[in-house]
């Protein structure tokens, strides 16, 4: 391992625009010392480079004697330092990590390394250069590690396809821009063809070599036959690396011979058209052209390239004299693939089975005016693959609403070379591929999907408007489809409750013909409505209130128009919408004038009505009579605003809205008369609102007389009391996320329920809080505590109902340990604070000065901690908590995801065992087995949740249910007489096989027998069977499922590759299912999946006697209950709708049912 760098500088360096120096061997040993594996180490020099002819050269005598450059050894096997010559180029060339200086099996590269900067340095001296500036590397820059895992070379195996040499002697080099491409596609290799795309020609290139060989599109690639490094491997390996080298030369138009030639920028065609790649660009460094990069742009545009983790295929080239003087030109190609932040080296790899790989500079001297120009670098950069290797599927397939938001769930895996990120949802009725991202419906540029071949779920949406069949389109950044869905749309149901509606108007009334109207003191008003949707499907509409005056003292009113607007409701979830009222010419209103607005009983869609449920007419209305207003600031100071007049609330969130105004966190009311009610400001739902003794004023954050009687507050929003201040009752949500660690400080004293924990960081050491900690039941106000949700359903901390008034202090108060500082408003961190990450496990980490701290959560500083530390106090304990609150989490998602499929008695079991597990993981038992039995209870009771009410839409894996699938344990639970071989062995190896091990059936004729299981205990449905399955070239492999069978080829790429085998719809009916694999040819298999496609109607809710069919029997069951259950509706069978209640709805929801299907 290198040590850590630094760099040294000499009290007798003089200027950078002063004359530069040689370096002698002393000052070469000093600055090869830094780059010793270990410290104290001294390099031994083993190479003092000779100086090339000075014929001609005008060098001043203390040059003449110099060494252009030298070379230590770092230790046997350790690598070695090559040290320049002179400081007019960066004084230390590169360094190796691994081998020995030996110059007999230089790579062809470094040989030309060596040579470039000897001349370099030898040309700067004459022209007496300044000395080069110290390095300085970018400090945002970090280490790349070597990104390339092939250590290829020239000769053989890799030639074993290159044309013979003309003089016999065996075969002609790969050349080093061959081996170089070839490494860099084969990092790309997860995400290539297993083809070529286009051809190669053959071809006579040069005097020594034959006419190469010629490869048609369609050449099989063998990359999962490759090797990182060549030995002993079976002929086919072999083959397979040839193949490539060839292809890539002959795709590059190569110069064959003793010492194969050709040009890097011939190789853009065989990444673009022979690969299929993103095929880069080319860039020159030192050529004299346009793009003659300076060297801080050069290694910047190298650096991105790698950032990405794209390696990059480089080249070097010369143009010198020989001693006859001609001119002669040399270069080589190599991979830059790696760097180092600290000394601003590129890794190289040579392609030279890994002699000489290590760092080297790519800069020379920064002077414009040098003219060194018989020499240039080169580089192809931006290579990447055009279609990452993804595999996507829409795994929950919902009936899908016209317009209605609806959510896909689309399982995604990457089996290819990165990370991947970037997934886009498109829609429409043609059925044709997307054309632009610009189409998309809805994308998620966030979820990083691991090249792991681990599973991930993306929920897209998208809300169709026409009820007709639409196609749905999943893909990549580069619009790659991933996967597709096609179905018609549903007329969405409709379940809508009005709830309660507010007039935003004073607290004055006047009655007129016997009706009490509310005085609102402005020209205009806003009705606040509020809106249950009861259906499990999400609403969009714009509710609407028609609008009637009065001119007669209100005994008679005519309708002058309505009023609207939008509002969105999530399933079974609540909406408010505000609906201005104002004076337009469709609707003109005037002062004076009586008037009641009336909710309307239908909310327009593009295609139905959706009727809207009422308690009485008389809660859809509401009236009112305006009147002159005066409400205006009068007073803007330390945040709080100060208003005067007549109150009106639109008024007033018009004020509030005035840029003059922004940041207001408090109101000073008391000298604003009949004030009603205080709507919620958007903008900082935290603020508070101070009114005089005698106002009448309802809302939230009131504060009468010093005390409030209703406090609700959220973190994320400042909150800044005017003084201490008492409450009677308060509500706080803490917006975190579950299972996760953080930092919450209280204005007042509150509680939480079962399912949250918190502790009081009491005090630490330098290494953090383990058992620092104190574990509390109740957080006392001002002060902040480490908190964490076991669910995203536990979100809300409340006061007592105790009649003592609560203390709510202006500022936070001092915390037990000083180093836990909170805050009421947002604020930034200083420098050396810590927060919580989100690691697993999670850290208080340090963070940069500046990082935003929300209002409400707070930071740790502490002088004496300086590292990272845990989160958690207990390690021995945190650990088994945080799997109870992952497992209490995932019970809630169940019910959440499945609860409209399964019975009540079922839901209910589930959330007493999730309440059980809430007690344990608030109350803290001592006793860890009790908490891991708890842990273990919910998670079965979670899983026979699960399996007794599946979504009738979604995909579900029963691959647990074959045992044995992949044949990791043998021929366990099969019936079968192959045997199973392991992919170690080369000769047997299964490409496309995802474990260690897959059944060889072969007899000695090169015939199989069968291959059997039967799987048990399956749910009633249709499923899918897919297997792995190879044999030799030519011949068939028989799957089959029940009576249902597929018969694939092999793989045309030979015996090592196995092809998937599917069958779909395979109806199990009696629970159990034969599965195998027919005798025939020899045959290979392995990773067997079963997957669960699609129900019988009897695990649809309309399905209400579960008999397997949705008829008129459902609809008498129902009316069966209606007459003869007094009961209310606990959520029985005959709830369809799941509104609470058994009755027409319901019937109407069967109906629709055997109507659209």
């Amino acid at each position: 391992m290198l040590k850590k760098l630094t760099l040294i500088f000499s009290a007798l360096m003089l200027s950078a625009s002063m004359m530069a120096d040689p370096i002698d061997v002393e000052r070469a040993k000093v600055l090869a010392a830094q780059f010793m594996p270990t410290a104290g180490s001294q390099p031994q020099m083993v190479k003092r480079a000779v100086r090339q002819s000075t014929s001609g050269r005008r060098l001043a005598p203390a040059y003449k004697t110099a060494a252009p450059y030298y070379i230590f050894s770092r230790g046997e096997n350790q690598g070695f330092v090559i040290v320049s010559g002179d400081d007019a180029l960066p004084e230390v060339l590169g360094y190796t990590e691994t081998g020995d200086f030996d110059e007999d099996n230089m790579s062809p590269f470094l040989q030309w390394y060596l040579s470039h900067y000897g001349r370099m340095i030898e040309d700067a001296q004459e022209k007496q250069l300044p000395r080069r500036a110290p390095e300085v590397t970018a400090e945002e820059r970090v280490d790349i590690a070597p990104l390339v895992t092939t250590h290829w070379d020239q000769g053989w195996p890799y030639n074993n396809l290159c044309p013979d040499l003309k003089n016999g002697n065996g075969k002609a080099l790969t050349g080093c821009v061959a081996t170089a491409t070839a490494q860099v596609l084969y990092y790309w290799h997860k995400d290539l063809t297993n083809v070529t795309l286009a051809a190669t020609s053959s071809y006579v290139a040069g005097d020594e070599a034959k006419e190469t060989r010629a490869f048609p599109a369609g050449t099989q690639i063998k990359w999962d036959l490759m090797r990182a490094k060549y030995g002993t491997e079976p002929e086919e390996y072999r083959t397979a690396i040839a193949t490539l080298m060839a292809v890539v030369g002959g795709g590059a138009g190569l110069t064959y011979g003793s010492s194969t030639g050709g040009y890097p920028r011939n190789c853009i065609n065989v990444f673009k058209n022979i690969f299929g790649m993103n095929g880069g660009a080319q860039k020159y460094k030192d050529s004299g052209g346009s793009d003659n990069f300076s060297d801080e742009i050069w290694a910047t545009m190298l650096y991105n390239d790698l950032l990405n983790k794209s390696p990059i295929l480089y080249a070097g080239c010369m143009e010198y004299k020989d001693d006859k003087g001609e001119v002669k030109t040399e270069g080589h190609a190599v991979v830059v693939d790696g760097y180092q932040a600290k000394t601003g080296f590129f890794h190289f790899n040579m392609g030279w089975s890994g002699q000489s790989d290590g760092y080297f500079t790519v800069a020379r001297h920064q002077s414009p005016s040098w003219g060194f120009n018989d020499s240039y670098q080169e580089a192809v950069l931006g290579v990447s693959p055009r279609k990452p290797n993804l595999k996507a599927e829409f795994v929950i397939r919902p009936k899908v609403y016209v317009n209605r938001m609806n959510t896909f769930t689309i399982e995604v895996v990457n089996n290819g070379t990165l990370d991947y990120s970037g997934f886009y949802l498109f829609a429409n009725t043609t059925g044709n591929k997307p054309g632009t991202l610009a189409e998309a419906k809805d994308k998620d540029l966030e979820t990083v999907v691991s090249n792991d071949g681990t599973a991930v779920r993306l929920k897209l949406q998208a809300k169709p408007a026409t009820a007709s069949k639409w196609y749905y389109f999943v893909t990549d950044k580069n619009l790659n489809v991933l996967a597709q869905y096609e179905v018609n749309t549903e007329t969405p149901p409709n379940d809508l409750w009005l709830n309660q509606l507010t007039l935003w108007g004073s607290e004055d009334k006047e009655t007129h013909n016997g009706e009490n109207y509310q005085v609102v003191y402005n020209n205009r008003t806003t009705v606040e409505v509020e809106i249950e949707n009861r259906s499990s499907v999400g609403f969009e509409g714009s509710p609407r209130m028609a609008i009637y005056e009065s001119t007669d003292d209100g005994k008679t009113f005519n309708y002058i128009g309505y009023k609207y607007n939008k509002v969105t409701i999530n399933p079974k979830g609540t909406g408010r919408v505000e609906i201005s009222v104002t004076s337009t010419s469709n609707c003109p209103i005037s002062e004076g004038n009586l008037y009641y607005a009336e909710l309307l009983d239908t909310i327009p869609s593009l295609h139905t009505d959706d009727v809207l449920h009422k308690p009485s007419a008389e809660a859809a209305k509401v009236h009112f009579v305006l009147r002159g207003g005066d409400l205006d600031a009068v007073d803007f100071v330390d945040g709080c605003l100060k208003l005067k007049g007549k109150w009106d609330a639109s008024k007033f969130l018009t004020i509030t809205k005035k840029t003059a105004y922004k940041g207001a966190t408090s109101f000073d009311l008391t000298e604003v008369t009949n004030i009603g009610y205080i709507p919620l400001l958007a903008s900082n739902p935290n603020a508070l609102y101070y009114v005089s003794s005698d106002s009448e004023a309802t809302g939230q954050n009131i504060i009468k007389d010093g005390a409030c009687l209703q406090l609700v507050l959220r973190p994320g929003y400042d909150f800044v009391p005017k003084a201490d201040f008492l409450a009677a009752h308060a509500t706080m949500t803490i917006d975190m996320p579950a299972c996760r660690w953080g930092l919450i400080t209280v204005p007042c004293r509150l509680n939480f329920p079962n399912g949250i924990f918190a502790r009081e960081i009491e005090s630490h050491t330098s290494s953090g809080i383990n058992n620092r900690t104190k574990d509390v039941r109740v957080l006392e106000e001002g002060h902040t505590y480490l908190i964490m949700t076991s669910s995203t359903k536990r979100q809300t901390l409340q006061s007592s109902l105790a009649t003592v008034m609560l203390k709510v202090p202006a500022t936070p108060v001092a915390n037990t340990d000083p180093a836990v500082v909170g805050t009421y408003v947002a604020t930034q961190t200083p420098q050396g604070a810590m927060l919580p990450n989100d690691a697993d496990p999670q850290y208080f980490t340090p963070v940069d000065e500046g990082t935003p701290v929300e209002a409400f959560r707070g930071y740790f500083l502490a002088s004496n901690v300086t590292n990272e530390f845990r989160a958690y106090s207990s390690i021995a304990a945190d650990p088994s908590f945080l799997n109870l609150a992952y497992a209490i989490q995932a019970a809630y998602q169940a019910i959440d995801e499945h609860q409209d499929y399964a019975n009540s008695d079922s839901t209910r079991a589930l959330y007493a065992e999730i309440d059980s597990a809430e007690i344990i993981f608030t109350q803290r038992p001592t006793a860890m087995q009790e908490v891991r039995t708890r842990l273990k209870q919910l998670e079965n009771k979670t899983q026979s949740y699960l399996a007794s009410a599946p979504n009738p839409y979604e995909l579900i894996d029963y691959t647990s249910m074959i045992l044995n699938p992949s044949f990791e344990s043998g021929t366990n639970g099969w019936t079968t007489e192959g045997v199973v071989k392991k992919n170690s062995d080369l000769t047997m190896k299964s490409v496309g096989s995802e474990g260690t091990a897959f059944l060889y059936n072969c007899k000695a004729d090169s015939t199989s027998s069968p291959l059997s299981q039967v799987v048990k205990d399956l749910p009633k449905g249709y499923y899918r069977l897919t297997a792995m399955l190879g044999s030799t070239e030519g011949h068939d492999i028989t799957l089959y499922a029940g009576d249902s069978t597929v018969t694939v080829k092999a793989s045309p790429l030979g015996v090592h590759y196995l092809v998937e085998a599917r069958i779909d719809d395979i109806f199990v009916e009696s629970g159990q299912l034969e599965i195998g694999v027919r005798p025939g040819f020899f045959y290979k298999a392995d990773d067997f999946r079963l997957t669960l496609t699609a129900r019988p109607a009897s695990a649809l809710p309309e399905d209400v006697n579960r008999d397997g069919a949705v008829d008129t029997q459902d609809v008498l069951k129902i009316y069966e209950y209606i007459q003869n259950s007094t009961a209310p509706a606990t959520s029985p069978a005959e709830d369809v709708n799941s509104d609470r209640a058994v009755d027409t709805q319901d019937v109407l929801k069967v109906y629709e049912y055997i109507q659209t299907h």
